[in-house]
């Protein structure tokens, strides 16, 4: 009962991580989705086809490979994978620095 237990634990786990991902994930699309296809008015920062489309298709990507019996698949895709999270980083960095220095960008309306 208590390995039925801890697999299921371990499923639950894994399924929330994956949600959490894919909404973190099509938040970080928004601007390129929204550059490519234009949302609707008043969707503000709402779900829309386009963005949850983009999410699926980078999520369906993705997924496969988390799903090898042992992690050397991976060894292939780790510079990749080290890439993207530099490349946040970057960006969240860029993002910080923005703000603190006051600069307003041209869809910032209230400037912060």
């Amino acid at each position: 009962n208590a390995r039925i237990f801890s697999m299921a634990l371990v499923c639950a786990c894994c399924f929330f991580a994956t949600v959490g991902y894919a909404v973190l994930l099509r938040d970080m699309l928004e601007p390129i989705v929204d550059s490519i296809a234009k949302p609707p008015e008043g969707m503000g920062g709402g779900p829309t086809l386009a963005r949850n489309a983009a999410m699926l298709v980078v999520v369906l990507c993705i997924s496969p490979l988390t799903t090898w019996k042992n992690l050397t698949a991976l060894r292939n895709v780790s510079a990749a994978s080290m890439a993207s999270v530099l490349t946040v980083g970057l960006c969240v960095a860029y993002r910080s620095i923005e703000c603190q220095l006051g600069v307003v960008g041209e869809n910032d309306e209230n400037g912060s």
